[in-house]
C-alpha cells in the first residue's frame, strides 16, 4: 500500500470481493542518510502514515516491511546497466527479482494465499497456468512492466484494477468517502530517485570525460560521462545536432549520426521470458519497445540459442538494456532485454 488512490481501492474493491485483507507498505530506503533529501524523507514518511490511515479506515492490519536490504539489488542493477552504456527497465528488474518475492514471501507469513498489486494489468488463472492480459484502461496499462514474471509468482497474485479505468478508480473512491486518496497527484520519478535519475547516476557514477565521434571516428566534441546518453537522443556536436548511435562503455565513447543511421528492423533479445511457456517462432505478433509507444508487428525466431526479432517495418533503435515485449491480442506473451 503506497498511500494513493490504486492501492486504496485494490484493497477496497478485494474486501467487497469477500476476500480477508491486510496491507504492506515497503520502506525501501533511507534519504536520511544522505543528509541531503529531507522533503524525500517527509514525502515518504507522508506516504507510510496515509497508507496506515488508510489500512485504519478499512479496519485491516497494515504492517510496514523495511525492504532496503532487498532493493539494494533494484540500485545496483540500474546503476550497473548505466556504466556498461545500458538503459534499463529497473521495475522490470524489480518486479521480478525483488518486489515478488518479497510480496510473497510477506503474504506466507501473514498466512495469506495471495498477493495484490494496484498495476493496471487483468490476470486469468486456469487450472494450470495464469494468463495476463491488458488493462481495460490502455492508457494506464502496466503489463509492460511484468513480463518477467514466472507462473510461480502469477498463481498467487491478484490485479483487482484491471477491469476498470483509472477515472471509474477515482470516482469510485470519492463516492465511498475515499476522496483524500482519489486527489492525490501521482509521481512519475523513480522511488528511489525522487531528485530525478540523472542527478541519482551523477553521485552514483560521477562525471567521467570521454569523446563523441562520428561512425567515422572523427572527433565531433566531448561528453561529461556515458550514463547521461541514451540510444537516439539528441546530442550538440561540432557539426551541429546529431544523434546518439551507439553507445561504447569500453572506451567511454558516444557514436553520433543521423536520424536514419536510427532506424532498424531487427533486434536481438536475451534473457527472454515466456509467461505461459509458449514460444511464438515465426508468428506474427504484437511487440512493444516503450510504455509510451504503440505496439508494431513482428516475428520471433530461436537461432543458436538467441533470440531475433524481426519487425514488419523499421523503427528507431531501441537502446541496449530496454525490454521488447510481446503480446497476441491483449494477451501479454512475454518479453526479452535488447541486447543489439
Amino acid at each position: 500500500m503506497s498511500g494513493g488512490v490504486d492501492s486504496a481501492v485494490t484493497a477496497i474493491r478485494l474486501k467487497e470481493q469477500g476476500y480477508d485483507v491486510a496491507g504492506v507498505t515497503f520502506d525501501f530506503h533511507d534519504f536520511r542518510k544522505e543528509n541531503k533529501l529531507p522533503v524525500a524523507e517527509i514525502g515518504k514518511q507522508n506516504a507510510i502514515a496515509d497508507a496506515k490511515s488508510l489500512a485504519a479506515k478499512l479496519q485491516i492490519p497494515h504492517s510496514v516491511i523495511n525492504f532496503s536490504e532487498q532493493f539494494v539489488k533494484t540500485k545496483s542493477y540500474f546503476t550497473s546497466a548505466y556504466m556498461r552504456g545500458e538503459t534499463p527497465n529497473p521495475c522490470v528488474f524489480c518486479n521480478h527479482f525483488v518486489k515478488w518475492d518479497v510480496l510473497l514471501q510477506s503474504a506466507n507469513e501473514l498466512g495469506f494465499p495471495y498477493i495484490a498489486t494496484g498495476h493496471y494489468a487483468k490476470i486469468d488463472h486456469q487450472k494450470r497456468l495464469s494468463f495476463v492480459h491488458m488493462a481495460a484502461d490502455k492508457s494506464k496499462d502496466q503489463t509492460f512492466f511484468l513480463w518477467r514474471l514466472t507462473q510461480e509468482q502469477l498463481r498467487k497474485t491478484l490485479f483487482p484494477l484491471g477491469t476498470y479505468t483509472k477515472a471509474e478508480n477515482k470516482q469510485f473512491a470519492t463516492e465511498i468517502g475515499f476522496e483524500f486518496f482519489s486527489q492525490k497527484k501521482e509521481s512519475y520519478n523513480l522511488c528511489f530517485a525522487p531528485e530525478g535519475y540523472r542527478n541519482f547516476l551523477k553521485e552514483k557514477i560521477g562525471e567521467r570525460i570521454g569523446e563523441i565521434k562520428a561512425e567515422t571516428g572523427e572527433k565531433l566534441g566531448t561528453h561529461n560521462g556515458i550514463w547521461q546518453y541514451t540510444l537516439g537522443q539528441t546530442i550538440e556536436t561540432s557539426k551541429g545536432k546529431m544523434y546518439v548511435t551507439q553507445i561504447k562503455n569500453s572506451d567511454n565513447t558516444i557514436i553520433a549520426g543521423t536520424s536514419a543511421d536510427l532506424l532498424t528492423d531487427t533486434l536481438l533479445l536475451e534473457n527472454v521470458n515466456f509467461i505461459a511457456k509458449t514460444e511464438p517462432n515465426n508468428s506474427i505478433i504484437s511487440i512493444r519497445t516503450s510504455y509510451v509507444l504503440p505496439p508494431v508487428k513482428g516475428t520471433l525466431s530461436f537461432q543458436n540459442q538467441h533470440v531475433f526479432v524481426k519487425l514488419a517495418s523499421p523503427i528507431r533503435r531501441v537502446a541496449m538494456g530496454q525490454s521488447a515485449v510481446f503480446y497476441r491480442n491483449s494477451e501479454l506473451l512475454g518479453g526479452g532485454i535488447i541486447t543489439g
